[in-house]
């Protein structure tokens, strides 16, 4: 499907795809990589179980969950992230691109992106509002104990303080 949608790149020497498992059995550098569609576990395993001579300087990646956990991954293994956002096509899909080098996050940034906390873009917000939504719905529980409500009073204001 890749080879497919890519055609006219491959035709015109700018992509060469690999049928293989993860980035085992690429026998060339890599400048960039593409991982799409599948868990954020699933990619972090593929970026580490590759033979060490393959550490593409760019990756960018479309995890389907786990999204938190492949940022604290990139970050802790030699990886800067340049750009971090979320878009919306039916549902919500995260899409990172890292390139080699250093970097940190907040925790905000490690669990919602860096670039939607910049730009604010209108997905993020949308997703955003919804999980207050959600948040709220909980606090609704006449069975909740005091001590959920006030952890989810705090989620709450911290949602809330995303979009500002």
């Amino acid at each position: 499907k890749a080879e497919e949608l890519l055609a006219t790149e491959i035709t015109n020497g700018k992509v060469k795809s690999f049928f293989t498992d993860g980035l085992n059995g690429v026998d060339e550098d890599v400048s960039e990589c593409l991982i799409a569609g599948m868990g954020g576990k699933e990619i972090i395993k593929i970026i580490s179980e590759r033979d060490e001579s393959i550490r593409p300087n760019r990756l960018v990646l479309q995890p389907m969950k786990n999204a938190t956990d492949l940022r604290t991954f990139l970050v802790e293994n030699g990886y800067k992230i340049v750009k971090d956002y979320l878009f919306f096509d039916k549902k919500y899909y995260d899409l990172i691109v890292a390139e080699k080098g250093v970097d940190s996050l907040t925790p905000n940034e490690r669990d919602f992106g860096r670039t939607n906390l910049i730009e604010k873009g209108e997905a993020f917000k949308k997703r955003i509002e919804e999980m207050m939504e959600k948040v709220a719905e909980r606090m609704e529980n006449p069975d909740l104990s005091t001590e959920n409500y006030f952890r989810f009073l705090g989620e709450l204001v911290r949602l809330k303080g995303l979009l500002w």
